[in-house]
């Protein structure tokens, strides 16, 4: 059940256009549809990564929210640690890709290599607090990755 998480939409400069980085919290799927659909432009696709996205995908009620929002399928692959949806709407286009397709390592071994230590937590018995922040750190890591991996 989804209690809290974070995400981060990001855009890398180009042109005269500088590099634009939006973070947000939300503790429900609706929340989290939200800043997506924000982010949506008629030309240009909406890349959405995570590890281990199906697990995400599902926690978010993806295909509920897509299916409300008039999206149509275009595209699925999930096999082992590859996962890729593809999908098309009145409002722009989304593909959905699982960071593993490209690093198939633990997140933890993914933050050593990079520097941004990923946190330690005791689910059992942490606070909602120190939830947002371990699950904040797990997106920080995921974004330094994914910028350092663009730039080479």
């Amino acid at each position: 059940k989804l209690k809290l998480g974070w995400v981060c939409y990001y855009s890398r400069a180009f042109g005269r256009h500088l590099a634009k980085e939006e973070w947000f919290s939300f503790n429900t799927a609706l929340e989290f549809w939200t800043f997506v659909y924000k982010h949506l432009q008629k030309k240009v696709k909406l890349w959405i990564m995570a590890r281990n996205i199906v697990f995400d995908f599902t926690l978010v009620e993806g295909w509920k929210y897509l299916r409300l929002a008039g999206f149509k399928l275009k595209f699925f692959h999930n096999a082992g640690t590859t996962s890729i949806i593809s999908v098309q709407g009145r409002f722009g286009s989304m593909v959905f890709l699982d960071i593993m397709n490209w690093f198939v390592e633990s997140l933890a071994k993914t933050g050593e290599r990079i520097g941004v230590p990923k946190l330690k937590i005791d689910f059992e018995t942490c606070t909602d607090d120190y939830l947002s922040t371990y699950c904040k750190r797990d997106v920080e890591i995921e974004l330094e990755n994914f910028k350092r991996f663009i730039k080479s």
